[in-house]
């Protein structure tokens, strides 16, 4: 794995967990 995928896939991994918690806690957002 090349330096460009892991930061595509730590991008992706946050962008998840903010969907995530805007899904479980919509009043905060």
């Amino acid at each position: 794995m090349n330096l460009e995928s892991i930061i595509c896939l730590i991008a992706a991994t946050l962008l998840l967990f903010y969907l995530a918690a805007a899904l479980l806690r919509p009043e905060k957002f």
